[in-house]
């Protein structure tokens, strides 16, 4: 299931006329997951000597679908269910992970949700929520083994900015509560790296402005937030969450407070700039917040990333209802990563503060929750195929 590979044969559940060797056999595979004959359903047994296994038991019994596209479906969504898990028996896809959460615990107490909680129930976040339910309410009635046509919408009326301005301030301070307290260069420059890569999807998405008006609270940081030896010469008790998300180069106007600062090793530190050259690079380097961690297995979850946690609810969107505190909070920066990943090779603007109109914002918001919708299931299964699918983010690869 992990590999997203699958034999099933067509057969009744209890045959006692036919052998082995004359039921017809399909196999799956990405990326299509299409339904290919087998000639042969030696090759089916043969796989078995390897890490395939020869059933698939559900609810206790043998797992049964009426059609090959629902076969197809089923280990589609393991496969992607699988990537949430990568991470604790080797990378995934390259990326160097998010450093680790301090041993010491958050710099600072976790956030106040119902600051990021927009009140107007038309917002794209609540809507897609609804969804979800749905989804939900339609696994727990269906009869073992059965399925369901997923649907999926949201009214393009909804406004997707709030959900993208909370996602991403969500995202900043997961990573501020894992700046690095030791004097580790290595460590800080690769924090400093992979801030600004959130710093410029930010900028692609022209949020910068959008921030300061609903958190201005939240980015300007209050000294408790930061390690005592990050900026400690800096002028009073709120330091402006720019500097560390931003580099010089995109400030408006040049207004960089730091031109002129003492510390060589620090200036350098602060004018590191990056920009990953593919969207799933970015993202692979943005931490899971705290208040989702119970969707990643616990051994992945040092190293997990936003790429975890996005493969983890395309896979089993229901999943949300049961493992975080915040399924809100899950979907606001699911919304404003998928809004990452299809703005980013859109140009990019000249700064961080550059006009970008509310209507704009949104319509790049709506791109990314049109693909987002995309990628949700098509079908949904009965609870104890659903708990499969979700438990196949913890399958590791082991010698039988």
């Amino acid at each position: 299931m992990r590999a997203g590979l699958a034999f099933a044969t067509y057969r009744e559940e209890q045959t006692s006329t036919q052998t082995a060797s004359d039921w017809p056999c399909l196999y799956f595979s990405p990326p299509g997951f299409s339904a290919e004959p087998v000639d042969n359903i030696a090759a089916a047994f043969a796989a078995t000597r390897g890490t395939f296994d020869s059933n698939l038991i559900i609810d206790g019994r043998e797992a049964s679908f009426e059609t090959p596209a629902e076969v197809g479906e089923f280990v589609r969504r393991a496969y992607v269910s699988s990537a949430g898990g990568d991470g604790a028996d080797g990378p995934g896809g390259g990326a160097e992970p998010p450093l680790p959460p301090n041993p010491e615990g958050p710099n600072g107490p976790p956030p106040d949700f119902t600051q990021f909680d927009s009140t107007d129930q038309r917002s794209a976040a609540r809507a897609l929520l609804g969804s979800v339910d749905r989804f939900n309410e339609s696994v727990q009635k269906s009869p073992s083994g059965q399925s369901f046509r997923a649907v999926w919408s949201v009214d393009p009326k909804v406004s997707t900015v709030g959900a993208l301005a909370s996602g991403a301030v969500l995202l900043m301070l997961e990573m501020l509560d894992r700046l690095p307290r030791t004097g580790d260069l290595g460590a800080q420059r690769r924090w400093i790296a992979n801030a600004r890569t959130l710093g410029d999807a930010i900028t692609a998405l022209g949020l910068w402005n959008e921030l300061l008006d609903r958190y201005d609270g939240w980015l300007h940081l209050d000294r408790h937030r930061l390690p005592n030896n990050w900026l400690p010469n800096y002028g009073g008790p709120r330091v402006p969450a720019s500097v560390l998300f931003f580099p010089p180069h995109a400030m408006p106007d040049g207004r960089w407070p730091f031109w002129d600062w003492p510390d060589p090793r620090l200036f350098e530190l602060l004018t590191v700039q990056r920009v990953a050259a593919d969207p799933f690079e970015c993202i692979a380097q943005w931490p899971v917040p705290r208040f989702a961690n119970e969707l990643i297995p616990e051994d992945a979850r040092n190293e997990a990333s936003v790429a975890h946690l996005l493969a983890a609810f395309l896979s089993c969107p229901s999943s949300i209802w049961n493992s975080t505190s915040s399924p809100k909070g899950v979907l606001d920066v699911v919304i404003f990563t998928s809004a990452c990943l299809v703005t980013w090779r859109l140009p990019r603007l000249p700064n961080m503060s550059s006009p970008l109109t509310f209507a704009a914002i949104d319509e790049r918001g709506h791109s990314g929750m049109q693909w987002l919708i995309e990628q949700l299931p098509l079908r949904g299964f009965s609870r104890g195929y659903e708990a499969l699918l979700a438990g196949a983010r913890t399958i590791r690869y082991r010698s039988k």
